[in-house]
């Protein structure tokens, strides 16, 4: 462990410089929520890891608690890959380790304290095509060190101990950038953005601190090859959409030229008139009804609303026809949420947002990360608030990564207001139109998914055609 010396030092950033980097990258204020404000500390005397935990440092605290797996285990955690930083853990299993190692996880404050002098890391281009982590072991890292000699910046983004409610769910502070980030905005010590405090993906870290110097930590053995790469699945790799219904209110869709799926709950959120749903039940689900049209039906019950959800392929894009039939003798409003989470498939995660871009219909295409986040909360789930007036269609869509592919979700022929949501940390892209349902009768919405080899310009031409818009 590294020592750092008590003392005062500058932590966090100024509204100027937020606002300059913003600017640059074409990115609204409020993903730069979650970053301390500039300010001077007094921190008494702490050390610090040297580097990120490690594969190996992992496997220990592993067999010695049986702790589950960090996401992603089996398929990068091996002998030639032991010194690399650990990645897929999430915010409660890092407090755990740290609990075990009888040390602790840093404040945001002694974490940007320890890499004082570390200068942020310029734009770079990170591969694509694989989710394979691109990190660095301990003895090989050509990163750049503070000035107390810390190294392993950009690997991962590694957690703190800063817990914040939002809502009724725990939500943990991470710090700096990792393997995925691409621009500098990102690879800055004062980079700093919320996250469900369990949650984990392969980019996720951490090292620790104590109040006193602390020997090295045990490791265990990895084994020499890891496992195949579950993500990629050759019957979804084929050159047009294919419906693959595994039974319940959801799909897994295989898109053209990607071979991964993508999954869907469908709904995965509700609401009628405002309020969750208080009764549910199953009235009816098929499998693919036609090899030709590849259709999947099921048929809900909530409250007095009957819901049917209609799955239909086409060769490069998806429909989901949501229908709403009201029981009652009161008009109602219906929002069914479905989350199209592009950052299943390597090729479209985007967790910087510099690949999202959204068309309301008219104008040009603005970056999804130009809008405002009206929940405070820079990268995670985060309603995003519309221009106005309201669209009439609305299109979101995510560039390929180092690929001539584009992922698109759109809303044609609204007739209500629409809320959107997205999670940079997922990828995930939400567009929940509003849907008045008449007392005794029904209504419907639609909404098209594509997955098309080109760019913003080919998806534009393509929605307008299709609706005839």
């Amino acid at each position: 462990m590294i020592r750092i010396p008590a003392g005062t030092y500058d932590v966090g950033s100024t509204p100027q410089q937020r606002e300059e980097l913003c600017k640059r990258y074409t990115m609204h204020p409020s993903m730069l929520v979650d970053e301390l404000p500039a300010q001077k500390v007094e921190l008494p005397e702490f050390y610090i890891d040297e580097f990120p935990v490690t594969n190996a440092q992992y496997a220990a605290f592993m067999a010695a608690t049986g702790a589950g797996e960090p996401y992603d285990w089996p398929l990068h955690a091996t002998a030639e890959r032991a010194h690399h930083p650990v990645v897929g853990v999430g915010g409660s299993d890092a407090e755990a380790y740290a609990k075990w190692a009888g040390k602790r996880l840093p404040t945001p404050q002694e974490w940007e304290a320890a890499f004082s002098g570390f200068e942020p890391m310029a734009d770079r281009v990170v591969p694509g095509g694989q989710w394979l982590p691109v990190t660095y072991s301990i003895e090989s890292d050509p990163t750049q060190r503070s000035k107390f000699g810390l190294h392993g910046f950009g690997q991962v983004c590694e957690w703190t101990c800063v817990v914040n409610a939002k809502g009724q769910f725990p939500f943990r502070l991470l710090k700096g950038g990792s393997w995925m980030s691409q621009e500098s905005w990102g690879l800055r010590r004062q980079t700093a953005f919320y996250a469900f405090a369990p949650w984990c993906r392969q980019w996720t870290g951490l090292r620790c601190v104590s109040d006193k110097q602390m020997p090295d930590m045990p490791e265990a053995p990895l084994p020499q090859v890891g496992a195949p790469d579950y993500h990629h699945n050759p019957s979804a790799a084929g050159d047009s959409v294919k419906l693959l219904y595994h039974g319940g209110r959801g799909m897994g869709v295989a898109l053209p030229h990607i071979g991964e799926a993508l999954g869907i709950a469908a709904p995965e959120g509700y609401l009628i008139d405002g309020a969750g749903p208080k009764e549910s039940e199953d009235l009816y689900s098929s499998g693919p009804e036609s090899s030709e049209t590849g259709t999947v039906t099921y048929r809900f019950r909530m409250d007095k609303i009957e819901n049917q959800f209609q799955f239909r392929a086409g060769p490069d894009f998806f429909d989901m026809d949501y229908s709403f039939k009201n029981l009652s003798n009161k008009d109602a409003t219906v929002q069914a949420s479905a989350c199209m989470n592009a950052g299943l498939m390597d090729v479209f995660y985007d967790l910087e947002g510099s690949r999202s871009f959204i068309w309301l219909g008219k104008g040009e295409w603005m970056p999804l990360r130009s809008l405002p986040r009206v929940e405070g909360c820079g990268r995670w789930i985060s309603y995003v608030t519309l221009p106005q007036p309201p669209a009439k269609s609305v299109v979101v869509a995510v560039l390929g990564k180092n690929s001539p592919m584009v992922f698109a979700y759109s809303r044609p022929n609204l007739s209500g207001p629409l809320a959107l949501a997205n999670n940079f940390c997922f990828s995930c892209l939400h567009l929940d139109p509003a849907v008045r349902v008449p007392a005794g009768g029904e209504a419907s919405t639609r909404a098209r998914v594509y997955c098309l080899k080109g760019g913003l310009d080919d998806i534009r031409t393509r929605f307008v055609k299709d609706f005839s818009l």
